[in-house]
């Protein structure tokens, strides 16, 4: 029987150590099992794509693989064509609740909170609606403001991405 590699990315850390415990137990012949970061690497037989389709399906996370005959260098593969990649789609993770939901965004400085501000103001928040706005001499040492918009606009990673500019977003409770 032939013997591939094959090279798995992941979507986090985590989900590859989860990949690279189902592979372990899985009864085929494996070779070399490896996980680094959200990369796991095997050699196996061809049974293992359809396995891992599966594990996809079966799980949130979409898995991008790659796949070359054993005993051929990546690269060589990839120049004669002898690479394929496969994408396998994870089941959908839990839906962001969409429909309006209030935030307050703090800011240490003057000039993170204006440009927040103007952020806000640009359009690309569905619903925007400001509820408030205060300054260090009201709120205890930050400028600040309250709004609404729609939950699915102001995501997880928009907050991260302001957190690392010097603005903290919460999401506030009904």
């Amino acid at each position: 029987m032939a013997s591939f590699h094959y090279g798995i990315d992941c979507e986090d850390e985590k989900k590859a150590k989860k990949l690279w415990q189902f592979i372990a137990r899985l009864e085929i012949a494996q070779d070399g099992l490896d996980w680094t970061d959200e990369r796991v690497s095997v050699v196996a037989g061809q049974a293992l794509l359809t396995e891992l389709e599966s594990h996809a399906r079966a799980n949130t996370g979409d898995l991008r693989v790659e796949v070359w005959p054993a005993g051929m260098e990546y690269d060589d593969a990839e120049a004669s064509a002898d690479l394929e990649v496969h994408a396998f789609k994870g089941k959908p993770g839990r839906a962001i609740a969409s429909g309006p939901a209030r935030f307050k965004a703090y800011a240490g400085s003057e000039a993170n909170h204006q440009a927040f501000q103007a952020w806000l103001q640009d359009g690309r928040l569905q619903g925007l609606e400001i509820l408030d706005q205060w300054t260090p001499q009201v709120q205890g040492g930050s400028w600040g403001v309250e709004f609404r918009c729609d939950a699915q606009a102001f995501d997880k990673a928009v907050s991260q991405e302001w957190l690392a500019r010097g603005v903290v977003v919460e999401k506030l409770r009904r």
